[in-house]
């Protein structure tokens, strides 16, 4: 019996030895594989092309990807290689030749190790017509861009010779591919080929579902899709794609604010929605009537890319920009200007204070409001020369800064037979400051001379006179009027039969000064102007704004992008006759005449 026990008990005692053992060994081989894993960078940042326009910020591009890489991936200086303004010949170098491995084959070791492959150029495309298909090209600082086939790199060979570094070599390991690059055949300077349009090029690349690159352990990022360029960011000097996977790889991407989960790693699905999103409200400021996609496909939405450390957050630029933006809410909270409001809320990244502008702008749209409300109740009782009517309006008024000016008019309106008007001086009882005659601007203009008829015309000009006027005591920001644009004599371009004649070149020139709202407002006052706006002039970019832009665009035979208004549009719209788009269909020339 004794013995039994014993023996069942020594059982016991080997079989948690022999599990710690094995417990210990995992945790060995573990550790040793972490470390046996090396990180490998291969940077090419061309800017300068001699055959097509620069490539603005390839160089500081290149600079933050290396930047982040050390920091958050731990890439040592050994492993990272950097090439500047690579001709074709260098991309032949590096990545191969159809039948030969290239020079990055043979730098990176180890099953487990990852490769990291970034290029901020030029991309454009070549259709091969046996194909059927455009082909995309990386350029080399010395590549042709009418010349693609022999002068430039295939990125279809980018991707297999990658492919064959991760199944030959890295087994076990990764590689990514970034492309600060799109194959549009375009850039934010225009087409690569002067006199000759993108479109031209053939059809659209878009990289996820043309290459043959989707694998769980290949990874390719391109900053735009199909016909779309990768727009440059000359406010921070660089590509927005690169920004925000610079910002994304830095730990925001994982932050709860910006739609992470905050476990303290940045996955790729983390990082794919962090981008996109980051793209699309920076370009709200840079650049609001292009769009920009980025494509970002292979690997797991789960893979962790990096580990995301307290130092991290602490990226010189993220603590810059974060901190500007508190200046300009601080700024903002103690000004009375809606506008710049509206437009740090619609483009900040972090926002502060946001509930307290928005607040702000509440109330002043309330305050607005009513100021607009008793103004125009104001210009009805001058007009109709009703002195107790305004000083019953004056007595209940709420907006302030309307007073002064209403009081003078008040003032100016009376005559000594009114009732409750005290006796006025004798002239020679006057101090010299009640000597004063009324300004021009603030008496004579508003009111007809005795004994004159008239018209609609002058008391609509004496009204605008006074809407123009700025109160010497108060602010003359007005949140309700909606943004006109500066038409010929300070007026608000309406139908009448002048229209017919060519608009004068200071309002044409006048829209390159406007803001988006503003062009918005008068571009929809054009096109109904023209016929082609069969909905109302509301200052919103809907789709019945963009069925008439198209309507218009088939009329005046303009190819116009109809997502967001533009000043050239609005141009285009200024020069155009009445009911344009009624009339076309009987022959007649949209432009209007030159005389």
């Amino acid at each position: 019996m004794w013995a039994s026990d014993a023996r069942n008990l020594l059982a016991r005692i080997t079989h948690a030895a022999l599990g710690a053992l094995a417990a210990v060994i995992a945790l060995l081989a573990a550790t040793g594989h972490a470390h046996a894993g090396t990180t490998y960078a291969l940077i090419i940042a061309n800017k300068t092309y001699r055959h097509t326009g620069e490539v603005r910020f390839a160089d500081r591009d290149a600079a933050a990807i290396e930047s982040v890489l050390v920091d958050t991936k731990g890439v040592q200086p050994q492993n990272i290689f950097r090439y500047e303004n690579a001709s074709v010949g260098d991309l032949t170098f590096l990545f191969g030749t159809p039948g030969q491995p290239g020079r990055i084959a043979q730098l990176v070791s180890g099953s487990d190790s990852e490769l990291i492959v970034y290029f901020a150029g030029h991309g454009s495309k070549h259709l091969d017509k046996a194909r059927g298909k455009s082909v995309p090209y990386l350029l080399g600082v010395d590549s042709r861009p009418e010349a693609l086939p022999q002068t430039a790199y295939a990125l279809d060979t980018v991707v297999e010779k990658l492919k064959t570094i991760q199944r030959d070599t890295l087994t076990n390991g990764r590689v990514t591919l970034i492309l600060e690059s799109c194959f549009s055949g375009r850039s934010n300077d225009g087409d690569l080929i002067k006199n000759r349009s993108a479109p031209a090029f053939g059809p659209a690349v878009t990289l996820s579902k043309q290459t043959a690159a989707r694998s769980e352990r290949f990874v390719m990022m391109a900053a735009a899709q199909g016909e779309q360029f990768a727009i440059w960011d000359n406010d921070w000097k660089r590509s927005v794609f690169t920004d925000a996977l610079v910002s994304g790889l830095y730990g925001e991407a994982d932050a709860t604010r910006f739609s992470g989960n905050g476990d303290g790693a940045v996955t790729l699905g983390e990082l794919r929605q962090f981008v996109t999103n980051r793209i699309a409200r920076r370009l709200r400021k840079v650049n609001p009537s292009e769009r920009q996609d980025p494509d970002i496909f292979g690997g797991r939405d789960e893979l962790a890319l990096v580990s995301v450390g307290e130092n991290l957050s602490e990226w010189p630029e993220i603590v810059r920009r974060q901190h500007t933006e508190k200046l300009q809410s601080a700024i903002l909270k103690a000004s009375a200007n809606p506008e710049k409001i509206k437009d740090f809320l619609s483009a900040c990244l972090y926002c502060p204070d946001a509930e307290t502008l928005r607040e702000k702008l509440r109330t002043e749209g309330r305050r607005s409001t009513v100021c607009k409300l008793e103004r125009s109740m104001a210009d009805s009782l001058i007009a109709a020369k009703d002195t107790e009517g305004l000083a019953s309006l004056l007595a209940v008024a709420q907006c302030a800064r309307n007073k002064p000016e209403l009081n003078r008019q008040l003032a100016a309106l009376r005559t000594p037979a009114d009732a409750n008007v005290p006796p006025q001086p004798k002239a020679e009882d006057k101090t010299p400051a009640a000597q004063e005659e009324p300004k021009p601007s603030q008496t004579t203009a508003l009111q007809p001379e005795q004994g004159s008829a008239t018209d609609d015309s002058s008391a609509s000009s004496g009204n605008r006179q006074m809407r123009q006027q700025r109160l010497p005591d108060e602010d003359p920001v007005d949140l309700g009027d909606p943004p006109v644009p500066p038409y010929p004599n300070g007026g608000v371009r309406r139908r009448t039969a002048s229209m017919q004649q060519r608009p004068t070149r200071s309002a044409v020139d006048a829209v390159d000064t406007m803001t988006t709202s503003q062009i918005t407002w008068g571009l929809q006052r054009e096109l109904a102007r023209t016929g082609c706006l069969r909905g109302r002039v509301d200052g919103v970019w809907g789709r019945g704004s963009v069925a008439a832009l198209r309507r218009f665009g088939r009329v005046t035979g303009q190819r116009l992008r109809t997502t967001a208004p533009t000043a050239r549009m609005l141009r285009l719209a200024l020069q155009t006759i009445d009911n344009a788009c009624k009339k076309s269909a009987g022959g007649q020339s949209w432009r209007k005449p030159q005389g």
